[in-house]
């Protein structure tokens, strides 16, 4: 349902909240009727419960993480250590071997997909370049992959957590863990390329 709400154009925290709105919605006029149009006591009750069936059927297929709703970014400024990040908008930084990452990049085509004017780039913090090969064979050229020219530092900016997502507006660099890049800040990364 999420999905059907994005492709309308709505942006990803009213995507992710729609849902659950209508199925309360569904469930307070499923339950209300049942109650109403009821005369036993027992079924009366079971209307009380269906307000809540919706809603809980709903969260079990689509469950909501602690990270979901939230934009905690750590922003910093562009100094020498992080420069490389100057003349671009939206980076992942990825760490060699990271199942997690590799995870990250379907949802990066999805998201690159919908929003064709976000240019994705995705940045591996080694010195390896053998190290890009699998994540290469993933993306496909779905957008720019690279290694970190300073990965020692890139991987300072992101306190060792992969991937995490950076943005940069101007000299702004607001540096989301995986754990934290949630709808609100995905509404962010898209209106810095607006």
């Amino acid at each position: 349902m999420e999905n059907f709400f994005l492709n309308l154009g709505l942006s990803y925290t009213l995507s992710k909240l729609l849902p659950f709105i209508i199925v309360t919605i569904i469930g307070l006029i499923l339950g209300i009727y049942v109650f109403k149009k009821s005369k036993n006591k027992l079924v009366k009750v079971a209307g009380i419960l269906l307000i809540f069936v919706p809603f809980a059927i709903y969260f079990a297929m689509n469950p909501i993480y602690q990270g979901d709703f939230t934009n905690d970014a750590e922003v910093s400024t562009i100094d020498e250590k992080t420069a490389e990040l100057k003349d671009k908008k939206f980076v992942v930084v990825a760490m060699a071997g990271c199942p997690y990452c590799f995870q990250a990049i379907g949802f990066l085509k999805e998201f690159q997909e919908k929003n064709k004017n976000v240019h994705v780039e995705f940045l591996v913090a080694s010195s390896d370049s053998t190290s890009l090969l699998p994540y290469k064979n993933e993306i496909n050229g779905a957008f720019k992959i690279s290694l970190a020219e300073k990965p020692q530092e890139i991987g300072s900016l992101v306190k060792g957590r992969f991937p995490s997502y950076v943005s940069i507006q101007g000299q702004e660099i607001s540096v989301w863990s995986n754990n934290n890049f949630g709808v609100r800040a995905l509404d962010k990364v898209v209106a810095n390329f607006n």
